[in-house]
């Protein structure tokens, strides 16, 4: 595996090459099966059951994504008021609760939707669908895209070393013996509170590293609908495994982005023009799991630091 691993990474034309040729072969294959009708295609059983499997695993990242930018926010906050908050606890505390809220809030609408979800049946509302959506564009954003486009896409699947594990404890003694001081010595809450918010970005960081990774096959289950391109994000995908022999090239770097956009792009497409009242109970569902799968993400990342 790894020789076959290495030869991917060092033979990038034929590996896209042939990706996109057998994802092409595939897409004639099956115009052919409908006359090349792409009216009779796109009304096709099996077009329906990926657009549904785009549905729900899109539905799943949006949810995903909403929590998972929180921290940015959160930090920008508390270095925003850092100010206001110096050697003030009540001020510190009231931001803190404030910053709480939201986190609150939308447990409580994913626990909502997986309820109505399990016991009712509506059609998505226009504000549940630009909520969905913008939690998917952002997660596109934070995870590819903004990595992509500076040249910083580099997904890892496994843990740090040893080397690295033991140099972030040291760090995290160090940073406790900080807080302790800047805390009973100069009474700097909001100091304290940013760099705080500051680690968890850190540890978010890590998350998104490894997510980017993780969240590519099903990216490539979505794009299935698009059988070349399909091809070549699978191809990508194996790429990941290889970035230790080679990183992502720029040429490669445009096809993640390509392909997320598309992702992002059939997303919106389902949401907004298929009906999807039939597939209710799974959009829903898999929306609420991503909401609390992020939450217990935060909370793990709270915990740790």
């Amino acid at each position: 595996m790894s020789r076959l691993l290495e030869s991917m990474a060092y033979n990038l034309r034929k590996l896209y090459g042939i990706s996109f040729t057998l994802g092409t072969v595939a897409l004639v294959g099956i115009l052919y099966m409908y006359d090349f009708q792409i009216g009779l295609l796109i009304n096709a059983n099996f077009v329906l059951l990926l657009a549904i499997v785009s549905g729900v695993i899109m539905k799943f990242m949006g949810g995903l994504g909403i929590m998972l930018t929180y921290s940015s926010v959160a930090s920008f906050v508390f270095r925003f008021f850092s100010n206001a908050m110096r050697k003030d606890e009540t001020t510190a505390n009231r931001v803190k609760a404030l910053l709480v809220l939201p986190i609150l809030a939308i447990a409580i609408y994913g626990f909502y939707k997986l309820v109505t979800a399990i016991f009712f049946s509506s059609s998505l509302s226009l504000i549940e669908i630009v909520v969905s959506l913008f939690g998917i564009w952002s997660l596109v954003y934070f995870i590819y895209l903004g990595p992509a486009f500076i040249g910083k896409y580099e997904p890892r699947f496994v843990d740090l070393g040893i080397i690295d594990g033991v140099r972030d404890r040291l760090g995290d003694v160090r940073h406790s013996i900080w807080k302790g001081y800047q805390l009973r010595v100069h009474g700097d809450f909001g100091e304290v509170y940013a760099d705080e918010f500051d680690n968890y970005q850190t540890d978010i960081e890590e998350i998104r590293v490894k997510l980017s990774g993780l969240l590519l096959f099903p990216i490539c289950v979505v794009l299935l609908m698009i059988p070349p391109l399909a091809g070549i994000g699978f191809a990508l995908w194996l790429r990941t495994f290889s970035l230790h022999h080679q990183p992502l090239t720029r040429s490669e770097r445009v096809i993640l982005v390509t392909m997320v956009c598309a992702v992002a792009a059939i997303s919106t497409y389902v949401f907004f023009f298929l009906d999807t009242s039939s597939i209710i109970l799974f959009l829903d569902s898999s929306y609420a799991i991503g909401i609390f799968t992020s939450i217990l993400l935060l909370l793990w990342v709270v915990y740790k630091a």
